[in-house]
């Protein structure tokens, strides 16, 4: 990793533009020897699968909220229909009602129609979102049996663990020292271990 002169940037100031052309200098006068990131192998390939996961997952979660938003306000008659399904039995019964609201549609529209329709739209959403988030783990599990496989001997090490640790020590071995790896797959396993410690029960009280 390049470090930039201390005393040069008190001197100069900081700031995103000064950042660059101090950078600028530092590799024009030799001073920066790190490589820069590779952006055309395996690891550059995860990124983007990785991106595309976490869009979708984003979406299919936000789409599912705003789901259960127009159950709680729809008509008392369709939530109690639907209250009793299942999760995915309610997005195939959701899914149906788009298909059935578009071969009706013609004459004035009401709220219950409109309730229907939006329900439809969310449900095939939801499931759009679902099968593209199954392909790219497919691509990304593909993508680790291939291009590091011992992640996967590994107990406990599942396919989208190894992704992560592949993209947090990045494609260029020699970018970064031994104790920056260390220090970035602390970082890693710090952050998962904070969410299963969040979702510790509170002890009885005494």
């Amino acid at each position: 990793m390049n470090r930039m002169d201390r005393a040069d940037r008190r001197r100069r100031g900081k700031s995103d533009p000064l950042d660059a052309q101090n950078a600028a200098r530092a590799v024009l006068g030799g001073r920066a020897r790190a490589r820069a990131k590779a952006g055309d192998g395996p690891v550059q390939i995860a990124r983007m699968h990785k991106l595309t996961q976490a869009s979708a997952v984003n979406a299919r979660t936000q789409a599912i909220n705003q789901l259960k938003a127009v159950l709680i306000t729809a008509h008392p008659a369709l939530r109690e229909e639907l209250a009793k399904l299942g999760n995915a039995e309610l997005l195939r019964t959701c899914a149906r009602f788009a298909d059935v609201s578009s071969r009706e549609e013609g004459g004035e529209e009401s709220v219950l129609w409109a309730t229907r329709i939006t329900l439809g739209l969310l449900a095939h959403r939801i499931g759009q979102l679902s099968e593209q988030i199954r392909e790219v783990d497919v691509r990304l599990a593909r993508l680790v049996n291939w291009y590091a496989p011992q992640l996967l001997d590994v107990v406990g090490i599942g396919p989208d663990t190894a992704v992560a640790l592949l993209i947090t020590v990045g494609g260029n071995k020699e970018g970064k020292t031994r104790r920056e790896i260390i220090r970035c797959l602390k970082r890693y396993a710090a952050r998962d271990v904070f969410h299963l410690v969040g979702q510790l029960q509170p002890g009885p009280r005494s």
